[in-house]
């Protein structure tokens, strides 16, 4: 069995909940520009919660985080 992504890396979710209710669908947007491009970087440097030995594993990860994060502030 896989392992699973450090549950920390969701703090960045009520984040973008406030900034869909507060900001509407643009300011929601523009927060997921944020948290992708620090995720993306964090993760394209080698630390994280989403780094593992095998590079599809973490590009895996992040892929499903940044899913979930963009459901979670866009809808």
């Amino acid at each position: 069995p896989g392992e699973v992504a450090d549950p920390l890396a969701y703090l960045a979710v009520p984040f973008l909940v406030w900034a869909a209710v507060r900001l509407g669908q643009r300011g929601a947007a523009v927060a997921l520009v944020g948290v992708a491009g620090a995720a993306v970087a964090g993760t394209a440097v080698g630390s994280g919660p989403f780094v593992r030995p095998f590079l599809h594993e973490s590009l895996w990860l992040l892929d499903v985080f940044l899913a979930v994060a963009a459901v979670t502030a866009l809808v």
